[in-house]
């Protein structure tokens, strides 16, 4: 089992990251980080973490390193760049990968960090900001049984439930099939809602009677309550463009159809075209009142 004085290193401490990071530091690990951009490195700093000026750096100090990035690129960079981890990783070293990437990404890294002796575990999580902040997420893991275990206290320090999806890429297609579902989700909440508020049934009933019946869901649920209380969870939340994007990739490996997937990415690459916000729920309501001759 991994001790909490062992010293994990954290890469990419942005939104997501940043509260990940700063609950191991609660919970009483030593976190390293690197992040190119330096202001959120002094936010770490300053809550008591050491930082290192690049992945190759931080591996001298960290066997078990995280990598929370927004970017396939960015999680390749790090993991196989000229400063990254390949540089400096062997036997003992372990790298969680938990960003949202695809699958092609993650064995790309899998492939030159496994050739060193080290190993790499599918950890991509479920989850917002504010429920990475209170330590709630869901963490979805995929890897050799061994490894995981050894991970599995610093994993339970960042969500509160682990699932054991399998092997290394399991995990992934879970959370990208989870993203692609609730974004269909989102978009059919929305374009219901937006009929809905064109007939005489009030939205409060029409939120109490879903809530209760076969079609509700859980993205209905927020959207619904959001829209009723004015919430500030409609702009901030994103309508998942890049995993929805990065689902359909997967699903085009394997040739499955998925043409109501296809649909939804476009609505949504309608709704930010047609935006100032960027890829809100807020900006797809706008896009339906648009669709509908109604103004925003």
């Amino acid at each position: 089992m991994v001790s909490t004085d062992l010293n994990v290193g954290f890469i990419g401490v942005g939104a997501m990251g940043r509260p990940m990071a700063m609950n191991l530091l609660k919970k009483g690990f030593k976190v390293s980080v690197c992040d190119i951009n330096p202001d959120a490195v002094k936010v770490m700093v300053s809550a008591g973490a050491t930082s290192a000026p690049s992945p190759k750096e931080l591996a001298k100090h960290a066997q078990i390193v995280i990598t929370m990035l927004p970017t396939p690129v960015a999680v390749e960079d790090a993991a196989l760049g000229p400063s990254g981890l390949v540089e400096q990783y062997g036997p003992g070293h372990v790298l969680l990968e938990m960003s949202t990437t695809g699958t092609s990404t993650l064995f790309k890294v899998v492939d030159g960090l496994t050739r060193r002796g080290a190993e790499v575990v599918d950890a991509p999580v479920s989850g917002t900001p504010d429920i990475a902040e209170k330590g709630e997420l869901i963490v979805i893991v995929g890897g050799k049984d061994e490894t995981v275990e050894r991970c599995m206290p610093i994993f339970s320090a960042l969500g509160k439930t682990v699932v054991n999806a399998g092997k290394v890429g399991d995990a992934r297609v879970a959370k990208l099939a989870n993203n692609f579902l609730l974004a269909i989700h989102s978009i059919g909440a929305i374009e219901v809602t937006n009929w809905v508020t064109q007939t005489t049934l009030s939205l409060e009933r029409f939120y109490e009677i879903t809530k209760e019946s076969s079609g509700s869901s859980k993205a209905f649920e927020r959207l619904l309550s959001a829209m009723l209380q004015n919430g500030a969870y409609l702009k901030a939340r994103r309508t998942v463009y890049k995993d929805l994007s990065l689902a359909l990739e997967e699903a085009s490996f394997t040739h499955a159809p998925s043409p109501i997937g296809s649909l939804v990415l476009q609505l949504i690459q309608s709704s930010i075209n047609l935006s100032d916000e960027g890829e809100t729920l807020d900006s797809s309501i706008k896009l339906y009142r648009r669709l509908s001759g109604k103004a925003d």
